[in-house]
């Protein structure tokens, strides 16, 4: 028992370090942030309750039994939620009813005092389990998938040593749960998410260079990264996109709009080069998809397919969401840089003729001012 305080304590005292750490990261926005914090927040809690839980049970102190189990029950699956805000996939209703449900296991927890569902604790402060000890556990599992489904859906561009990582997550709170649930010894599926925590953060700290924050593309640095390792007689062929009026859009409509503008785009590129190519962000108006392919046919329907998403995607918000485009394909001897240069002057001609066919030529409107 006094094993597993000092495991407890060391926990705790881990989590609160990483507290200090997260509060001052430029990896998650403020939002997002203020969730994992919580998160972490939740996990000490826990883990306090858990060492005041093995205090009672050695003085035989029944409330301060009872009133641990409460926080162990509850925010365990608190800190699950806060993960899943964290990601800011599930929004609205949904956040709603799953905040509600996190609610009744509170109140579950709660009514264990007199109903015995979550535990029981005897007279003499010991603590057992009752007969729907199972309850959060499964809770914990649903909550775990749906956050790493968000994941998936948020980061769209990962590869695939980052999909494992992800996965791995869930397998281990997993494991931890199907241990607990047979011996609750060390109450591992807690351990565990104290440990996701940990890797989580990790992934996000390895994965803020790799990823741009707006648009979950790949970053610019990690364009320049791959490209050191194309070879010269590499198959592939490269597309440049250079967002159409996105200062007007700004000027007129706001910022918020614009990252719209920025984020709609983005996906629509992702969604249709998918697994044959990769999709970068290389500045603030600029994206680069470089295709496996040296096929134009297979290049002019993945932008037909864009223009047509972008299409509606504008009646959709009621403004113009819009990208000037060109592309090169890849002849032996070329090195990248070379291709991206005639996408670039092709992207660049196309840029010219939409503001001269809209009327709206930018160089001349930033000159005027």
């Amino acid at each position: 028992m006094t094993e597993q305080i000092y495991l407890y304590s060391l926990i705790i005292v881990a989590m609160t370090f990483l507290l200090f750490v997260v509060k001052n990261s430029c990896y998650l926005d403020k939002k997002s942030n203020r969730a994992f914090l919580l998160a972490i927040i939740s996990i000490i809690i826990t883990f306090a309750a858990f060492i005041c839980r093995e205090v009672s049970e050695i003085y035989e102190l029944k409330a301060l039994n009872i009133t641990s189990n409460i926080f162990i029950y509850s925010l365990g699956i608190f800190a699950i939620f806060f993960f899943i805000q964290s990601a800011e996939m599930v929004k609205g209703l949904w956040l709603k009813i799953l905040f509600g449900i996190e609610c009744l296991n509170l109140l579950l927890a709660i009514s264990s005092i007199w109903s015995k569902a979550y535990f029981v604790v005897s007279d003499d402060g010991h603590y057992t389990r009752g007969f729907l000890f199972f309850i959060p556990f499964i809770l914990a599992i649903l909550n775990l998938g749906l956050w790493i489904s968000c994941l998936m859906i948020k980061y769209k561009s990962l590869k695939w040593k980052d999909i494992i990582r992800i996965f791995s997550f869930g397998f281990l709170e997993t494991v931890a749960v199907v241990f607990e649930i047979i011996n609750d010894k060390y109450n591992l599926e807690y351990i565990g998410a104290a440990f996701i925590i940990i890797l989580y953060y990790s992934f996000l700290a390895e994965t803020a260079g790799k990823y741009d924050q707006l648009t979950n593309t790949l970053s610019r640095r990690q364009y320049y990264k791959n490209a050191e390792s194309m070879k010269s007689d590499s198959q592939y062929s490269i597309l440049l996109f250079d967002i159409n009026n996105l200062k007007r859009i700004n000027d007129e409509y706001g910022h918020s709009k614009g990252d719209v503008l920025i984020r709609e785009i983005a996906t629509s590129i992702i969604e249709n080069v998918g697994k044959k190519g990769d999709v970068y962000r290389m500045g603030g108006d600029e994206f680069v998809a470089v295709i496996h392919t040296e096929s134009a046919e297979l290049i002019e329907l993945i932008l037909s397919k864009i223009k047509m998403e972008l299409e509606y995607k504008s009646k959709k918000f009621g403004f113009n969401i819009s990208a000037s485009y060109g592309y090169s394909i890849h002849k032996n001897g070329d090195s990248i840089g070379a291709v991206l240069s005639t996408a670039d002057k092709i992207m660049y001609i196309n840029k010219t003729i939409y503001y001269s066919e809209t009327n709206n030529n930018r160089r001349q409107k930033d000159e005027s001012n």
